[in-house]
């Protein structure tokens, strides 16, 4: 196992900074409490790219003729949004609406445009504590015609996603489970043969990227709160790096913004005194 400790920060004074994206050769990532999606290329200069009041504020990008946009999951509209820029408000795209009354959150794209959005099953700051929750949260799949299925239950705290193995695979890190779980996907989107790709004991994972390894095995990166760092696991739990941080890790991406191979690292006070001014940084960890 390789640790990792360097760091620069590329952004600071974020209120909550999440969901970050690696496509186009730039980083994309979200404030949640500005309500606002950024990409950030190679000049280091955060560009607004979209615009929606909602907590949470995940997105994933979808290709359209007119080149990425960000697919929002709104909250307050319980909707899937698809962002018309930075000025114009976001359109349309799926309706959540009777599907669940928490926050929904993570977002995956597939291929042909369908979304995979999670939902915890509890409200933040409500009267029950996460960890004891329980199996509540659950997925909805969102097709581009606007029609929304519920394709899997029973998950403990269902954070970040991503579609691997050729878009024959959706694995899901269930934070209060301590795990990443994989379903099969089938060619009309359903979700099958659930199964635990990898125990994450000690850990609690939030936001993962997945990527192939030299061999051209899947490995995940995935970011901790609890204990401030990143780690890349592969399939049966293996901790094959570990990235040491100085703050909760909220989300984390592999890119390349011009010097190297990169971990970029959304990280804040988690739980820290809210008058002392937003916290919340990207990262930069040269992978090398």
């Amino acid at each position: 196992m390789t640790t990792f400790s360097q760091h620069q920060v590329l952004v600071s004074g974020l209120g909550f900074p999440e969901s970050l994206r690696w496509a186009d050769g730039a980083l994309w990532y979200a404030d949640w409490s500005a309500g606002a999606v950024y990409r950030l290329d190679a000049d280091l200069t955060p560009r607004v790219v979209a615009r929606c009041a909602s907590f949470p504020l995940c997105f994933d990008l979808l290709a359209t003729a007119d080149g990425l946009r960000p697919l929002l999951v709104s909250t307050p509209d319980r909707a899937v949004l698809l962002s018309s820029g930075a000025d114009e408000e976001p359109l349309p795209y799926a309706s959540l609406a009777g599907l669940g009354d928490h926050p929904w959150n993570e977002i995956a794209l597939t291929g042909d445009g369908s979304a995979y959005v999670n939902n915890i099953g509890f409200a933040y700051g409500g009267a029950v504590d996460p960890s004891r929750a329980g199996p509540v949260g659950f997925i909805v799949l969102a097709r581009p015609d606007g029609s929304v299925e519920r394709v899997a239950d029973g998950l403990e705290f269902p954070n970040g996603m991503a579609v691997v193995d050729d878009g024959h695979t959706l694995l899901v890190a269930e934070s209060w489970g301590s795990r990443l779980t994989a379903y099969g996907i089938a060619a009309d989107g359903g979700l099958s043969d659930r199964r635990v790709w990898a125990e994450t004991p000690g850990l609690h994972p939030d936001g993962i990227d997945a990527h192939d390894d030299r061999d051209g095995n899947v490995t995940v990166s995935l970011a901790d709160v609890g204990t401030g760092c990143c780690v890349r696991v592969g399939e049966g739990g293996e901790i094959l790096d570990r990235v040491e941080l100085p703050q909760s890790a909220f989300d984390c991406v592999v890119g390349d913004l011009g010097s190297g191979p990169t971990l970029y690292v959304a990280v804040n006070d988690f739980g820290g005194d809210p008058a002392a001014g937003p916290a919340g940084k990207i990262l930069a960890v040269p992978l090398r």
